[in-house]
């Protein structure tokens, strides 16, 4: 089983630092590990979620120029 790499872990929580990214996923809901400083939130577990597939899309090619 994976996990969310730290830059998606950022993106989904908004949030740089374990303590806010720990209390963005509770506000969430969505289940995660910590050791130590290290939150850890398993890719098959983050996929299922909603807020996941906003922040997962491709970029829209369209907008950019």
């Amino acid at each position: 089983m994976s996990d969310l790499t730290p830059d998606e872990l950022r993106r989904l929580t908004g949030a740089t630092r374990p303590e806010r990214q720990a209390a963005a996923l509770v506000k969430l809901g969505i289940p995660f590990r910590a050791a130590g400083r290290a939150i850890y939130v398993a890719r098959e577990v983050a996929q299922h979620w909603p807020q996941w597939q906003r922040t997962a899309s491709a970029p829209n090619m369209a907008a950019v120029r």
